[in-house]
C-alpha cells in the first residue's frame, strides 16, 4: 500500500495477546468510568451516554490491524458537529 498506513504483524499479536477486542474494550471503560466521575474532565464530554467507551475501544482495535470497526460505524453515527460550552470545546 503506497501512501497508507499498515499495521505491523507485531501489532496485531500484541492485540491478540493482550485479549483481543474485548481486553481493550475493557481497558477503555474503566479509562470512561473514571473520566466520568471527574467533574473537571466531565465537562468536555456533550452526552455521557453516548458510546465513547466503545467507539475508542474500535478505534484503537482498527489501528491495531483487526478490522474496521470505527469506520465502519462512522456512517451510522450522530455526526453533531462539535459544541462549545463555558468556553470549552466538548466532543
Amino acid at each position: 500500500m503506497v501512501g497508507g498506513y499498515m499495521t505491523p504483524k507485531q501489532t496485531r499479536k500484541l492485540l491478540k495477546n493482550v485479549g483481543g477486542p474485548p481486553r481493550i474494550l475493557q481497558m477503555t471503560s474503566l479509562f470512561y468510568e473514571r473520566f466520568k466521575q471527574d467533574s473537571h474532565l466531565k465537562q468536555f464530554m456533550r452526552d455521557p451516554s453516548d458510546p465513547h467507551e466503545t467507539r475508542l475501544a474500535n478505534w484503537f482495535v482498527e489501528k491495531m490491524g483487526m478490522g474496521t470497526p470505527w469506520t465502519s460505524e462512522l456512517g451510522i453515527r450522530d455526526q453533531e458537529p462539535v459544541e462549545v460550552a463555558n468556553g470549552n470545546t466538548v466532543a
